[in-house]
């Protein structure tokens, strides 16, 4: 599970970056692809599900010389560990149900846009990170923050050099205790929750 408390990536992951700029200078006219195929957590609850998010942001940042990034495990029957628990979809005999990680992709998914945007954050680098991505056809932009704080925060935006032409989208959330997960009793405990979100188009906050 990679540890953001210093604000910066884990050295694991900041290893990826180290050995492309290795190839570059050793052979400098070969375009080494890198496809990072298990991305381990031990565990597949809400702390789980924000440092997946914080690793998405940091492989987003990297290019596309990563062709693929991928994790584990996928699917895994309920309350039957294999070392670890970190599956994202749970099983039973007679049901199925998501953990709070398969929900960061799920989010990611049907907001997905290409076109990685610029972003910087100021403040609490800590607890607090962002990023942004954009369609191909530029007309939406789609935000995403984490905040591993126990507490709720609010956040400003300003967005800049993207020509908005609503004040208005949707906000999606996921928030949950660090330790929760979801049960076959309580399938939905953590879940996304959607709502309107109207801004002025300058100074977005959000809590």
């Amino acid at each position: 599970l990679a540890n953001y408390k210093d604000g910066k990536a884990p050295d694991r992951i900041a290893a990826i970056a180290a050995l492309r700029e290795s190839i570059r200078k050793l052979v400098p006219d070969y375009d080494l692809p890198i496809a990072p195929l298990e991305e381990n957590g031990v565990a597949h609850d809400m702390r789980r599900a924000l440092t997946h998010a914080r690793n998405q942001f940091v492989f987003s940042r990297m290019g596309d010389y990563l062709s693929v990034v991928a994790v584990a495990n996928g699917l895994q029957a309920y309350d039957q560990d294999l070392l670890w628990s970190q599956g994202r979809v749970h099983f039973t005999a007679s049901k199925v149900f998501f953990q709070p990680p398969y929900y960061v992709d799920q989010m990611v998914t049907q907001s997905w846009a290409p076109r990685v945007v610029g972003t910087r954050v100021s403040g609490n680098a800590a607890t607090l990170d962002a990023a942004a991505r954009m369609t191909e056809d530029g007309k939406r932009l789609s935000i995403y923050v984490v905040n591993e704080a126990a507490t709720p925060v609010e956040v400003s935006f300003t967005i800049g050099g993207f020509p908005l032409r609503s004040q208005s989208g949707e906000l999606v959330e996921l928030a949950a205790a660090p330790d929760a997960t979801n049960s076959p009793s309580e399938p939905t405990r953590v879940a996304p929750r959607r709502t309107a979100w109207k801004h002025n188009g300058k100074l977005v906050k959000v809590t």
